[in-house]
């Protein structure tokens, strides 16, 4: 695979959906092998939280992570604590 793995950008693309199945399977692999990836993920995800509590994603970006991101009931509890 070209892209890179640890680029932020990707791993967010990944959170909201966006990358082709492929590229999702080998971000989960990777992240279930190797404890620092998770790592890495988890803080993307803590940034797409704050920049979805901030109003700083894009239309296109909030629809996804709302629909997506928000589909799971703990993911829902880390946005509410955001906001408080």
């Amino acid at each position: 695979m070209a892209a890179d793995l640890n680029s932020e950008k990707l791993i967010a693309r990944y959170l909201l959906g966006e990358l082709p199945e492929e590229q999702q399977i080998e971000i989960e692999d990777r992240a279930f092998q190797d404890k620092e990836y998770l790592a890495t993920i988890t803080a993307v995800e803590n940034d797409l939280i704050d920049e979805y509590v901030r109003h700083e994603l894009s239309e296109s970006e909030r629809r996804k992570f709302e629909s997506r991101f928000l589909a799971s009931a703990e993911r829902r509890k880390r946005v509410e604590f955001a906001k408080a």
